[in-house]
């Protein structure tokens, strides 16, 4: 069991800090592109990001990246014939009457 004298001369191993719990004015744009990579683990670099701070009865730190494009896993149902997804909203798929 170490003692009390040699516990004082140890140093942490780790000195970083979580990404979203850092000031953006100590952040670079690389910090914010490596860490997209390494979460999301993707090669590309992010499309665009929002890191804010909202602060009111609760506070909130917020860290949002937009993928470059959409992942190929992705997919989604459509009717046939229809050229492209849709969201599901106002718009409708109409097919030609025969």
């Amino acid at each position: 069991m170490p003692s009390e004298a040699e516990g004082e001369d140890e140093a942490p191993v780790n000195q970083a800090s979580a990404l979203w719990a850092r000031a953006k004015s100590e952040l670079t744009e690389q910090d914010y592109k490596d860490f997209y990579k390494h979460v999301a683990g993707d090669f590309t670099d992010p499309l665009a990001w929002v890191h804010s701070k909202i602060e009111g009865t609760y506070e909130y730190t917020l860290l949002l990246f937009i993928r470059p494009a959409r992942p190929s896993t992705c997919t989604c149902r459509r009717p046939a014939g229809a050229s492209s997804c849709t969201s599901g909203g106002s718009s409708s798929w109409r097919t030609r009457a025969s």
